[in-house]
């Protein structure tokens, strides 16, 4: 995989890595806000962001301003 995993006691140190067809199949839904200056909107998106560069496919629902 070519990453370091920090080992950590008591927290699971080897990542489980699907197979690239299945992988390709997993879609996630995040309902969050998204693209504002709060705590929980950069926690998503920097999650949000990972699960995109690992190949899974993401759909944000967020509330907008009219």
């Amino acid at each position: 995989m070519g990453e370091e995993v920090m080992e950590m006691p008591g927290v699971l140190s080897e990542y489980v890595e699907l197979p690239k067809k299945t992988k390709k199949e997993i879609k996630i839904a995040m309902m969050t806000p998204w693209k504002v200056a709060c705590g929980v909107a950069l926690h998503a998106e920097l999650i949000g962001h990972e699960w995109v560069r690992m190949g899974y496919k993401l759909k944000v629902f967020a509330p907008i301003e009219k």
